[in-house]
């Protein structure tokens, strides 16, 4: 046993270099098993990042809406008129966002169209 005390050092580095190995020979199925947990967690990250968005007006609009009540049809609606009041907040920001943004991209477009005659020519003579 006293022997084995002195070799497990060099034991260790021979098991992680054959740990090593093996990786480095399927690289590409761990690639596609990390490729999938990764596809797989993407909508419960999105979804937190949501959820965590409409928390921080859910909790604005409750307290502007009805403040004191503790008790009622006030206090029961409080909540669910919270989410709706959130998302559509969300969605009219989205929505102005978005005027702004496609005539950009429309015009971005019309231009690449428009010179794209030009560029055929010039692809092939060159």
């Amino acid at each position: 046993m006293k022997k084995f005390k002195y070799y497990k050092p060099l034991i260790g580095a021979i098991i992680l270099a054959g740990i090593m190995i093996m990786m480095a020979l399927r690289i590409s199925d761990i690639a596609s098993a990390i490729d999938a947990i990764i596809t797989a967690f993407v909508p419960l990250i999105v979804g937190a990042c949501i959820a965590f968005v409409l928390d921080i007006l859910v909790v604005r609009y409750e307290r502007w809406l009805w403040p004191k009540s503790e008790s009622g049809w006030r206090y029961k609606i409080r909540r669910p008129l919270s989410l709706v009041l959130s998302f559509m907040t969300i969605s009219v920001i989205v929505y102005f966002i978005a005027r702004m943004a496609l005539p950009q991209l429309v015009h971005s477009m019309s231009i690449i169209v428009a010179s794209s005659p030009q560029l055929y020519t010039d692809f092939q003579t060159s």
